[in-house]
């Protein structure tokens, strides 16, 4: 599954790269001012989204969204931070006490860096379910968790894919003004396609 993907994401990026290139640079600057980051993620991950489906990109009617996006996508925000502060401190405090109470330190760092890496690897999915599932958090949340766990060799490979196309495109410099969040966006929804065919009865919105 994992190399079938990032095939098809390289057929459709470079089939589509004149689009990808101007919807990365649109990207980048309807994203300056920070505050709009929310609602531009779900506009131009449905954009691409549109691309993975075989869809014209309909930018109009993705913009129609623009105020839903921005009220749903600004909760998802919150929610994603608040939940990695929270595991992330977690393990420095954790990590600080492991010579005075090493058993169970020890133990509970290992289950809070376990959630903390089923967390990063929901990152894959999340946008794409969110956007599925009609803007709906605790759903989203729910069904990302599941994938991973169902899927969890095969989120890692992803997830070292999208680690080293983010590494390359920094180490270019140009790469996150050309093409980086428009790939990952496009990376984002075919990975999300592929995999929630397997489950026979799951509606996806297209």
């Amino acid at each position: 599954m994992v190399i079938k993907t990032m095939k098809s994401v390289l057929v459709k990026g470079y089939d589509n790269i004149g689009f990808l290139m101007l919807t990365n640079l649109l990207f980048v600057a309807a994203s300056a001012l920070i505050i709009t980051i929310p609602a531009t993620v779900l506009i131009f991950s449905a954009l691409t989204r549109d691309l993975v489906n075989g869809k014209i990109p309909d930018s109009k009617a993705q913009l129609k969204q623009a105020k839903r996006y921005f009220m749903r996508g600004g909760l998802l925000s919150i929610f994603s931070v608040i939940i990695t502060g929270i595991l992330v401190a977690d393990c420095h405090f954790l990590f600080s006490i492991r010579r005075a109470h090493p058993w169970i330190a020890n133990l509970l760092l290992g289950f809070i860096v376990c959630l903390l890496a089923i967390w990063l690897l929901m990152q894959i999915y999340i946008i794409p379910m969110f956007l599925s599932q009609n803007l709906v958090l605790t759903r989203t949340f729910k069904n990302a968790f599941l994938l991973v766990i169902d899927n969890f060799i095969v989120s890692l490979a992803f997830g070292a894919f999208f680690l080293a196309i983010i590494g390359l495109m920094i180490v270019t410099a140009l790469g996150p003004f050309i093409l980086l969040f428009s790939l990952l966006f496009l990376m984002q929804n075919q990975v999300f396609v592929n995999i929630i065919k397997r489950y026979d009865g799951y509606h996806y919105s297209n």
